[in-house]
């Protein structure tokens, strides 16, 4: 039995669930299904802890859980280790992460940045930041004033034949600790954890989704500090390359050159396109809810 998705603005087959998607029937991108993945890459370029990766391969081997091949940017193929209900849902999580990157690295379609997208008003912004600066709850939390989420963590990019930079429709939820979810003055009463042994629960937005291509505006980072000044900040067009290249999403995985110009050249697109700005709590501690004001206060004069 399979099932079919929609990510990315790619269609995805695949014959483990995937109920954080958008189911879809378009013709297939992509193929995800179970087998017998290879030991090891006859020629791997990079290596890291659990995975080798060159231009059309990239394995990953995590123990006790599964094995992922990832070939030509279009089949996946999982070998379980663990079988258990438990396990799947590592599995879900994983697929998501690091093989879908993987995978959009390969087809050299899509730019990644790791960020939080959000859009009002046909105008999307990312939220970057590095782990736990808090880009999950201040999407969440600008959602309550107006915006609709194009994706958590990962933001998909695009660009037209004049280089402006759109974002894709991702994954229509967010990941968020508990405290966060209360917070937001939300209830986290039955939501599920995105892992049994990950205390971050998995918070639906698939009413607040918005599923239509998007050009992206602007990139706010977050930097999880109590900082003096402007709680908003321009950063010059070197700042803001330098931004972008540190934000990639798992931009450990690209290997070989054809990948790593498509990745420079499209940073230096994003940088010339777009407004990016770093944002920071204020010497205080601004509240969340007080912040993602800020910013859509700051979203609204760009429209004038």
């Amino acid at each position: 039995m399979s099932f079919a998705y929609k990510a990315f603005g790619l269609t995805i087959q695949s014959e483990i669930q995937l109920p954080l998607l958008q189911n879809d029937n378009d013709s297939p991108d992509i193929e995800i299904r179970y087998g017998k993945c290879p030991q090891n890459l006859g020629k791997a370029i990079k290596h890291g802890l659990k995975f080798e990766a060159n231009s059309d391969e990239f394995l990953l081997k995590v123990d006790g859980c599964a094995d992922y091949y990832v070939t030509e940017g279009k089949k996946v193929t999982i070998q379980p280790r663990d079988k258990s209900e438990s396990a799947e849902s590592i599995v879900s999580l994983q697929l998501l992460g690091p093989v879908i990157a993987a995978l959009l690295f390969q087809r050299e379609e899509l730019f990644l940045l790791h960020a939080s997208v959000v859009a009002r008003n046909d105008k999307a912004f990312a939220i970057a930041g590095r782990s736990g600066s808090g880009k999950s709850t201040l999407a969440t939390a600008l959602l309550d004033l107006g915006f609709q989420s194009l994706g958590d963590d990962v933001c998909a990019l695009s660009f037209d034949a004049n280089a402006r930079p759109y974002a894709r429709p991702s994954i229509p939820s967010a990941k968020l600790w508990k405290d966060s979810i209360e917070l937001l003055g939300l209830e986290p009463e039955g939501l599920k954890r995105i892992a049994p042994s990950i205390e971050k629960l998995h918070f639906p937005l698939f009413d607040r989704f918005s599923r239509v291509d998007t050009p992206l505006a602007g990139i706010y980072l977050l930097t999880g500090e109590h900082g003096l000044g402007d709680i908003l900040s321009p950063l010059s067009a070197i700042e803001g390359l330098s931004a972008i290249k540190e934000h990639q999403f798992r931009k450990i995985i690209a290997t070989g050159e054809s990948q790593q110009r498509h990745i420079f050249s499209r940073s230096v697109m994003l940088a010339n396109a777009t407004t990016i700005k770093s944002t920071h709590r204020g010497p205080k501690g601004t509240p969340l809810k007080e912040l993602a004001k800020h910013i859509l206060n700051d979203t609204e004069r760009w429209e004038r």
